[in-house]
């Protein structure tokens, strides 16, 4: 049995765009903050990123809100486990 490793990272939800069959959810990086040090702490370790999702399950869609913050669980996939060829690679070659 493998080992998983899993990182965690904070971010906020800047937008939610809905066009009306699906959402788009837009979060960035939490900012350091002077009144939340776990801010502070996350932002050290990840000081950028960005975060876009398409939800086209009805039952998901709702779930991000603008001006809330979420942690982002990011997990490797076990070997044999991961899909191939990935999205990207089948719409925009290798």
């Amino acid at each position: 049995m493998s080992n998983t490793r899993t990182v965690r990272a904070k971010f906020h939800c800047n937008q939610v765009n809905d066009n009306g069959y699906s959402e788009e959810a837009i979060l960035t990086a939490v900012m350091p903050s002077a009144e939340n040090d776990e801010n502070n702490e996350f932002n050290q370790a990840s000081p950028n990123g960005k975060f876009e999702i398409m939800i086209d399950n009805k039952g998901a869609q709702g779930f991000f809100k603008p001006g809330l913050d979420y942690y982002l669980d990011v997990t490797e996939v076990p070997e044999g486990k991961a899909t191939s060829p990935t999205m990207y690679e089948k719409y925009y070659g290798k």
